[in-house]
């Protein structure tokens, strides 16, 4: 049938295209959609208001698709864990959402999500963690009363949290197969070394945990005083106030219950030329840089933003991938980015490459930091600002998305126009601020290396000389 359905079609699919306005100077139609014009985004303005319990709660309205999406904070989690316990705030998370409750247990609360298109998810973060759901509007009542009632009495099932643990033990196993992820845990367990930030997840660790921790870390983190909620949705304001008076602002509010957070203020180590081995046989070497950086709020994040793109954070037009990777084709894999909150932030450079490559791409890394003037100037930071306009877009793909990072940005200290306001602050940095954010925060010795490669690696210490990082090396496991 379709092959005739073809044959048919073919001797008048001429006459259909000849009815087809070509006559704009031979151009095709589709060629007016496209423009030489930095996209918009549209920021909607989150509401606000306050449970009768005191809880709050910050929503925005979207009309776009009837699907409603709710994430629940909960202050704390990781950085109140035990030494002894780390990793229980992320097991007792997955095991609620896992193991269901009494009434809905695992099989039948997968089969209830699976037919209404919904979802119930946790995520687990050092300030705090978050629980998920995501509905079809007309099912969000429902699935909201079901989500609370599984936490607010879940099952612990042990079957459950056994299965849940093997998962937890074999990730750890499986950390040492990947070069770039042990490059990682090593720069955090040196930078925050001695501090809640370096805390990491050990087969002792999980082992240690019982199911009575589950029950005491329910009772510390199902409390309303630890909780926000964040909600985008096809919901008018006073729809979705009401529900959630009716539902989770029913919960107890006591003052006494909140997490003191002071660890978090511990600053970061400050390590320089030094270099911090991972042995690993293998005939491709990893290496990152770290170094401290600056929090979300500094008047130095938009300079710091555009220069991390120009050096190594756009990809193939970064000064890093030029040099490196198209010029000398030493690594595949090298680029540069920086993270920031409310209190510090990191810088890191990465690549991976050749073993016998490692100190001519270290050298070349160097002799980068050293002269910034040779690649920052005015046609580098004007290409710099176009990408970032037109990649601001695609940042935020649904509503959700969106609201959710204005949250963390009001959690990180910035003003709740921020979003709005974020390009046009990108576009007062000029080339000075550039050169001085280069001077302030990627010179060489502010940076540590971490090496992953093989135990002969550093043998040749002639190859070695004249590089900055490789002055003292010491050796570093990651704890399994």
């Amino acid at each position: 049938m379709k092959k005739l359905l073809i044959i048919l079609l073919l001797p008048i699919l001429p006459l259909i295209f000849s009815k087809i306005n070509y006559s704009d100077n031979g151009k095709r139609p589709w060629e007016k959609y496209l423009k030489n014009e930095t996209l918009k985004l549209e920021i909607p303005d989150m509401q606000f208001f306050t449970l009768k319990n005191g809880i709050k709660v910050y929503f925005a309205e979207n009309t776009m698709l009837p699907r409603t999406f709710l994430k629940l904070y909960i202050e704390g989690g990781e950085f109140e864990e035990s030494a002894d316990k780390t990793g229980l705030t992320s097991l007792w998370g997955d095991l609620v959402v896992y193991s269901g409750s009494q009434e809905y247990p695992r099989e039948k609360l997968a089969e209830y999500l699976e037919k209404r298109a919904s979802s119930f998810s946790f995520s687990s973060g050092l300030e705090r963690a978050s629980f998920s759901v995501s509905s079809l509007s007309h099912f969000f009542k429902d699935d909201l009363n079901i989500f609370l009632s599984i936490l607010n009495a879940p099952r612990f099932f042990e079957e459950d949290f056994s299965l849940l643990k093997k998962k937890t033990l074999k990730g750890i196993e499986k950390r040492k197969e990947n070069p770039g992820g042990m490059a990682y845990i090593g720069s955090s367990l040196k930078l925050w070394e001695n501090t809640t930030r370096g805390a990491i997840t050990t087969k002792k660790t999980i082992e240690s945990i019982k199911n009575e921790d589950f029950l005491a870390w329910q009772k510390k983190m199902n409390s309303a005083e630890r909780m926000t909620i964040l909600l985008a949705g096809d919901y008018k304001k006073e729809q979705i106030e009401n529900l959630l008076n009716e539902t989770i602002g029913s919960l107890p509010f006591k003052n006494e219950n909140l997490p003191n957070n002071t660890p978090l203020d511990k600053p970061p180590k400050n390590i320089q030329f030094k270099t911090f081995h991972i042995v690993k046989d293998i005939p491709q070497t990893t290496v990152l840089l770290t170094a401290k950086g600056i929090n979300h709020a500094s008047d130095d994040y938009y300079a710091l933003k555009i220069y991390d793109f120009i050096l190594g954070g756009s990809s193939f037009n970064s000064m890093l991938t030029r040099e490196i990777r198209t010029k000398k084709g030493w690594a595949y894999s090298v680029y540069s980015h920086y993270s920031s909150g409310l209190r510090y932030g990191t810088i890191k450079i990465f690549a991976q490459t050749g073993n016998q490559n490692v100190f001519d791409l270290l050298k070349t890394v160097d002799s980068i930091l050293s002269k910034p003037s040779d690649f920052i100037d005015e046609n580098n930071l004007s290409d710099a600002l176009q990408s970032l306009r037109n990649k601001f877009i695609f940042l935020y793909e649904t509503p959700e998305d969106l609201v959710s990072t204005q949250l963390s940005l009001m959690w990180d200290g910035l003003k709740p126009d921020y979003l709005k306001n974020f390009i046009s602050n990108l576009e007062k940095t000029n080339v000075n601020d550039l050169l001085s954010i280069a001077k302030k925060h990627y010179k060489s010795d502010d940076f540590f290396l971490i090496v992953v490669g093989p135990e002969n690696l550093f043998s040749n210490q002639d190859a070695m000389k004249d590089i900055p990082w490789l002055k003292s090396i010491e050796k570093l496991e990651i704890p399994e």
